[in-house]
């Protein structure tokens, strides 16, 4: 009977032992796993970095012409900055279609260098005893080269006032001509007393062929009320 029950015991043992081992083969085998999972790990997430720099600078849909997407304002706002006091040649030349004219609005705001351009002929179609009582907007002229450039003649009556008038057009173009060297895409501004002497004037020019003739609505009673330079003789 004990040779009986020792022999159970041995082959308890015997199984005891063996399974201890199979046991400490799968941990070894797990932490093997383990430790060859780390590196793996590592390369996903180097993937993953390379991956989302790459999308990061991917601008499919960016246009290389579209030059408003990034606009570059470091020249431009140093430039402002710097001629911020330095007034400029805005105004430029128009160009109308045949027998239309242009007419300039004045404003609180409106600069002498935004309306009159450097090369246009700044007219006063007045008389000169209109310029000598009113004044005159400073670069106009009502004669150059010696031609006189008045639109109507009119006879004062000493108090800023006129008693009678006379239709001058034909001597006022003829004279124009010759001052444009017959170039009737000068670039002309004309200007009176309350404008209704240059709308007339403008629209006849525009009719004659003249294509780049403008006309200051409201004349030097507007020039003078948004505070533009007058002068006289």
């Amino acid at each position: 009977m004990k040779s009986i029950n020792l022999l159970y015991l041995s082959i308890l043992l015997t199984l005891v032992f063996f399974s201890g081992c199979e046991s400490s083969n799968k941990k070894t085998s797990l932490n093997q796993n383990s430790i060859d999972l780390v590196p793996n790990t590592i390369e996903n997430k180097i993937s993953d970095s390379n991956d989302t720099d790459d999308v990061v600078p991917d601008n499919s849909n960016f246009d290389i012409n579209n030059t408003d997407v990034v606009p570059d304002t470091s020249l431009s706002d140093k430039n402002s900055s710097t001629n911020i006091d330095t007034p400029k040649q805005t105004a430029s030349k128009p160009l109308f279609e045949d027998g239309k004219f242009g007419q300039i609005i004045l404003s609180d705001h409106t600069r002498y260098e935004d309306i009159i351009a450097k090369d246009a002929l700044f007219i006063d179609i007045r008389n000169d005893w209109e310029r000598e009582y009113y004044g005159y907007a400073k670069g106009s002229r009502n004669t150059i080269d010696g031609y006189k450039l008045i639109f109507q003649i009119r006879e004062p009556n000493g108090r800023g006032g006129y008693v009678d008038s006379q239709n001058n057009y034909e001597v006022f173009k003829q004279n124009l001509l010759k001052v444009v060297n017959n170039d009737k895409f000068k670039h002309i501004i004309l200007i009176c007393h309350s404008s209704g002497r240059t709308k007339r004037a403008a629209k006849a020019l525009a009719e004659d062929g003249f294509r780049s003739v403008e006309h200051i609505v409201g004349g030097l009673n507007e020039w003078e009320d948004v505070g533009l330079p007058i002068l006289y003789p």
